[in-house]
């Protein structure tokens, strides 16, 4: 983790600086946890805890302020991650010793064959992927972040991994996690 300055701290007004601190002991408790948090999970996480209002402009005016406190050496860049725009670019070996290594690190037998149920975990929200991914990884879960209604695409993947898991006579569960707002609530609805 790195605090790297780029310019000097601003001097912000009494409230800035209050808030400020709040937001780094929210990322500083989550990075201790060895968790990123993304913008989006950050502005939750005060919204959760009456520090900022829900509304779209606290939100805007959150991401410049965390702008301006990395910048300033503030804020840690490794705490905060950008799940979105991630460069792609294809995997890359020293020498065959090296692939080796990296295909025996890699692999895993799937964990569901032979089981009686089948399970995948979808999210509505990605500000939760962060939280989930190293658990369902662990135990071998599909999860599916659907960033508000999902597509069709995704909804056709989905029925053809579930009547796979039906063929083999397994029951299908699936895990929904989604917030109370009106697309939360229709979600299930639209998975249908």
């Amino acid at each position: 983790m790195a605090k790297i300055q780029y310019v000097n701290a601003k001097n912000w007004r009494a409230g800035t600086k209050i808030l400020l601190a709040q937001v780094i002991k929210v990322v500083e408790e989550y990075g201790a946890q060895g968790y990123r948090l993304t913008l989006r999970q950050l502005y939750y996480q005060l919204v959760s805890q009456d520090i900022i209002p829900n509304l779209q402009r606290e939100y805007s005016k959150l991401g410049r302020l965390l702008t301006q406190a990395r910048m300033a050496g503030l804020v840690d860049w490794d705490i905060i991650e950008d799940r979105i725009r991630v460069p792609k670019m294809a995997s890359e070996f020293e020498d065959i010793p090296d692939l080796v290594d990296a295909a025996i690190a890699s692999y895993r037998r799937d964990r569901w064959v032979g089981q009686e149920n089948y399970l995948e975990v979808w999210v509505e929200k990605d500000a939760l992927s962060g939280v989930l991914e190293p658990i369902t990884r662990k135990y071998h879960c599909h999860l599916m972040v659907n960033r508000g209604y999902s597509s069709a695409s995704a909804m056709h993947d989905a029925a053809l991994r579930f009547r796979r898991q039906e063929r083999d006579r397994k029951d299908c569960i699936l895990l929904y996690l989604g917030d109370h707002d009106p697309s939360g609530e229709d979600m299930v609805r639209d998975i249908r």
